[in-house]
């Protein structure tokens, strides 16, 4: 719902056209999400997709993803770089601030892999402000690893998505001092039950 404006322009041939536009929405709700407004600028061509407005306004809140970009490096072949800043953005009931930035590979030849970084020097997450790290991501053959390359608190994380649970193999948090903040395994299940 809501109200959209928009324009754009297509140039270039016709085996590699370049593409550029520009999306406005206004007071309504997409997916879920209630929205004041959302800014869209971009611009493509067959080599990248590049985000130069990304934003998201609600209230006196905000999520932008402005300056994020898209490489196509081959057939289901990516190289990401995603930025994020927020100010008090809510989603699911957690307020969000700071940013957080993505960048690596995704392919999706069969399934989806991803070798790439989470990095924030002022993150923050309800009421927990967190020191700048840089976070290692893997995800392949439905898992995912996690691994601290930077940061006060040292993550190491593997974890599995099946299609009736998540299994967690390895979730071990570490305090600067090498004391153990959190160190869990087991199940999560997805349909209606207990974990284990």
């Amino acid at each position: 719902s809501g109200t959209l404006n928009g324009g754009g322009a297509l140039k270039g041939k016709l085996g590699s056209p370049e593409i550029t536009g520009d999306i406005m929405l206004k007071e309504g709700s997409l997916k879920g999400f209630a929205y004041d407004g959302i800014t869209l600028k971009f611009r493509t061509d067959k080599k990248s997709a590049v985000f130069e407005k990304a934003r998201l306004d609600f209230r006196e809140t905000f999520a932008d993803f402005s300056g994020s970009q898209i490489d196509f490096k081959g057939e289901k072949d990516y190289y990401v770089s995603i930025k994020s800043l927020m100010k008090d953005y809510v989603w699911r009931g957690n307020i969000f601030n700071g940013n957080v930035d993505f960048f690596g590979r995704v392919s999706s030849f069969n399934k989806l892999r991803v070798d790439g970084s989470l990095a924030s020097e002022n993150f923050s997450f309800k009421k927990h402000s967190f020191r700048p790290f840089v976070i290692k991501v893997n995800i392949e053959n439905d898992g995912l690893k996690l691994a601290t390359s930077r940061g006060a608190n040292v993550i190491d994380a593997s974890m599995r998505f099946l299609e009736e649970r998540i299994i967690v193999d390895k979730m071990q948090i570490d305090d600067k001092d090498g004391n153990h903040i959190v160190d869990a395994s087991g199940a999560i299940e997805k349909v209606k039950g207990d974990s284990k």
